[in-house]
């Protein structure tokens, strides 16, 4: 056992630890960003479909 481990009872994080932590960090940050960007895109074009449904309905007749 190290000095460290038995003071604190855990092992000493050594920078390539540090490193993985900041990357998978940062990583789950961008993947929770992108699939926020993604369901604003897809609300934003149910909008403009529905939009489009509403106006090429306006120009068509009743059907008999």
């Amino acid at each position: 056992m190290t000095p460290f481990e038995l003071l604190f009872g855990t092992k000493m994080k050594s920078y390539q630890d540090i490193v993985q932590l900041l990357d998978d960090e940062i990583t789950a940050q961008f993947q929770q960003h992108r699939d926020a960007l993604r369901q604003d895109a897809n609300k934003q074009i149910y909008k403009v479909q529905d939009e489009n449904r509403c106006t090429y309905n306006l120009r068509r007749g009743q059907t008999h």
